[in-house]
């Protein structure tokens, strides 16, 4: 579901004797050097991660720290735009927490013309158009995107509106 399902912990302790790090819940005892790589489970859920550090006195510390393995996809749709080559907010791009699932972006000019389309999320719109002239005129254009959550499977759509200005 992940692109890169591995976390790196890294103990900061001093004076540490011993050392160890456990899945909270299980108990089992999973690392023993200061840097533990944890392979991320399939199954989304919150995961309490324990690192207990031992000094040359005996006293001991115990550190929980959770990391989440999420089951549904967030999503962000901008608003506007300024591809005028500043360097700030210069392409149209939703944002997304996960990759979805059979994903697709269309952008409609207000005589209701396809300017651009996507089937990749990574795909961005830098204001031309499908027919190869590049400027898209300043002005409100509509949106359509259709998408399923890697986790849930459903494909829903969902459409607004994004302003081009130059």
């Amino acid at each position: 579901m992940t692109d890169n399902p591995v976390v790196q912990l890294t103990s900061t302790s001093t004076n540490a004797e011993s050392l160890f790090w456990t899945i909270e819940s299980e108990g089992d005892i999973l690392g023993y050097d200061s840097s533990w790589v944890f392979t991320l489970p399939e199954l989304p859920g919150e995961y309490p991660i324990m690192l207990t550090v031992l000094d040359s006195n005996g006293c001991r510390d115990d550190y929980v720290m959770s990391v989440y393995v999420q089951d549904y996809l967030y999503w962000y749709m901008p608003s506007s735009f300024t591809p005028d080559g500043d360097g700030i907010n210069d392409v149209f791009i939703p944002v997304f927490s996960i990759d979805p699932k059979n994903y697709s972006l269309q952008i409609f000019n207000r005589d209701g013309d396809i300017v651009f389309t996507a089937s990749d999320p990574s795909d961005v719109w830098l204001g031309g158009r499908l027919d190869g002239e590049y400027y898209c005129p300043n002005g409100i254009y509509s949106w359509k995107m259709i998408l399923s959550d890697p986790f849930k499977g459903e494909p829903s759509e969902h459409s607004g509106h994004i302003v081009l200005i130059r």
